[in-house]
This record gives structure tokens, C-alpha cells and sequence, in this order.
């Protein structure tokens, strides 16, 4: 698994080019199923270092080894795609999105393209820079706070949490799965989990893999 925070040195390629069209400068996962759906990448100075969205769904391949995405989409589409006017995303602005790649929304199980109603613009789009650092509250009271969110590369869905205790003199982060999440606070920067801090103090230690010789 690799952590949301690695992901930020990534470089993306287009399908069109051997030269890097952008990096990774933030990741967006939605907060209904903690799957990855965004790369925010800054173009650098081919595009006037423009700030654009690119779906999960075009990355064909990744080299972990060289910190690299490689992504279906050409250099152009990158150019036209639909202007970001600042943060936070909406789902109009996810559908414009998607649709500019020609992907069809991922919230439409039955994959109908009405027009968005008023519940199609609610912010559901999480950046991972913005929650790293939450504060996590067990059933007994706080306990720490979110040090990073690890992603499995096979299916881009964050699966650990990782959770930096305060107390106790602990410096090693245990690994808490998202489906102990009872509740966000998404104002005030919190997390709830349904378990004691005794519980939480006990979750399997993050052992970071060896750095390559």
C-alpha cells in the first residue's frame, strides 16, 4: 500500500508524450466509500503551471520505482479539460469533469446522466492533504490524531488509517481500517471511531517497508 502523502512526489505521463505533463500535488477520494477518484496535478510550465483534475479511471499503469503515473489521456484533453475555480469540488463539477475524459459519473449506479438536482451538489470530494492531521476521538475521549491514509494500489481505495497516538509515549502510528469510522466532522476537522482508546492503543503497529538498497 502506498500512503496519500507519497503519492504527492508522483509524476503524471500522458499517453501522447515521454515528458511528464504534470505532479501530483493532492489526492481526492469521495467520503461515501473512501475510494480514490482524483489526482489534482500542477501542469508545470507547459500549461502556464495550470492546477486540473484527472480521473482515477485513466491511469493504465504506475512505477513505483520511478514514482511515475502513466495515464491514458492526451496532452490536449489536459488542455481543454474544464477549469478548476477553487476549492471545494462540487458534483457538477466532478460530472463536467468526468464527462470531458468520457467517463460517466460514478455516484449514478444505474449510470443515468440526469442533470444534477440540489443533493448533486454536495461536497462528497475529500482531499487527503486536508484531513491528514484530524484529530481522532475514541468512545472514551481523544486520543490522537490522523498521521496519513494508506491506499491500495491495486484498487485506488484507502484502506488503513493511520493513527498517531499523543498519549501513553507512543511514536509509532497503528493502522485503524475506515470501517471503524463512526462519524466526520468535516467543520472541525475530527474523526470518531467506535472503539476505546484502549482498543485503538492496541491496533496493529505501521511498520513502513524498507527503503530499496
Amino acid at each position: 500500500m502506498r500512503s496519500t502523502a507519497e503519492l504527492k512526489r508522483y509524476r503524471i505521463h500522458a499517453s501522447n508524450s515521454p515528458i511528464p505533463m504534470g505532479h501530483v500535488e493532492d489526492v481526492y477520494f469521495d467520503d461515501e466509500s473512501w475510494a480514490i477518484r482524483f489526482f489534482y496535478i500542477e501542469t508545470g510550465t507547459w500549461l502556464s503551471e495550470r492546477r486540473v483534475l484527472v480521473p482515477v479511471q485513466s491511469i493504465r499503469e504506475a512505477d513505483w520505482t520511478q514514482h511515475l503515473l502513466r495515464a491514458t489521456i492526451t496532452q490536449q484533453q489536459v488542455e481543454d479539460s474544464p477549469g478548476i475555480d477553487g476549492k471545494p469540488f462540487s458534483r457538477a463539477q466532478e460530472r463536467e469533469c468526468l464527462a470531458h475524459y468520457g467517463y460517466p459519473p460514478y455516484w449514478d449506479r444505474a449510470g443515468a446522466d440526469a442533470a444534477p438536482g440540489p443533493s448533486a451538489v454536495d461536497r462528497h470530494l475529500r482531499s487527503a492533504h486536508e484531513v491528514t492531521g484530524y484529530k481522532i476521538r475514541a468512545t472514551d475521549g481523544d486520543i490522537g490524531h490522523l498521521d496519513a491514509l494508506l491506499v491500495d494500489e491495486g484498487g485506488w481505495v484507502i484502506r488503513l488509517l493511520l493513527v498517531k497516538i499523543t498519549q501513553w509515549g507512543m511514536g509509532h502510528p497503528v493502522e485503524i481500517a475506515p470501517e471503524w469510522i463512526e462519524r466526520v466532522d468535516w467543520l472541525r476537522g475530527s474523526l470518531d471511531i467506535d472503539l476505546t482508546r484502549e482498543q485503538i492503543r492496541d491496533a496493529p503497529r505501521h511498520l513502513p517497508a524498507a527503503e530499496p538498497a
